[in-house]
C-alpha cells in the first residue's frame, strides 16, 4: 500500500539524513516529492526548506528537526488510519 511504504521509505530518509550524506540533497528532494503524492503537505514544505539548505550548502539542523517532527506526525496519522479504516 502506497501510504505503508511511505512511512518506510520517510523513517529510512530520516536516518539517512541525520548522517548528512553527500546526497542529502536528493533525499530531501525524493522525500518531498513522496509526501506531495499521498497529501502530506507538512512533510513536503519541510523537506523542501531541508533541502534548499542542503543546495544552498547551509546548516540544515533545524530544518531537518523540523522534517523529523513532520514526518513523526504524519507517520502516526497514517498508522491510525490504517488501524482504523474508513467503513
Amino acid at each position: 500500500d502506497v501510504l505503508d511504504r511511505f512511512v518506510t521509505q520517510a523513517s529510512r530518509i530520516l536516518v539517512a539524513l541525520a548522517a548528512l550524506p553527500p546526497e542529502a540533497a536528493a533525499l530531501a528532494h525524493s522525500l518531498k516529492g513522496s509526501a506531495l503524492a499521498i497529501g502530506a503537505v507538512r512533510v513536503a514544505a519541510c523537506a523542501g526548506v531541508a533541502e534548499r539548505a542542503l543546495v544552498k550548502g547551509e546548516d540544515p539542523s533545524q530544518a531537518i528537526a523540523a522534517l523529523h517532527a513532520a514526518v513523526m506526525q504524519a507517520n502516526a496519522s497514517i498508522r491510525k488510519r490504517m488501524s482504523n479504516p474508513p467503513h
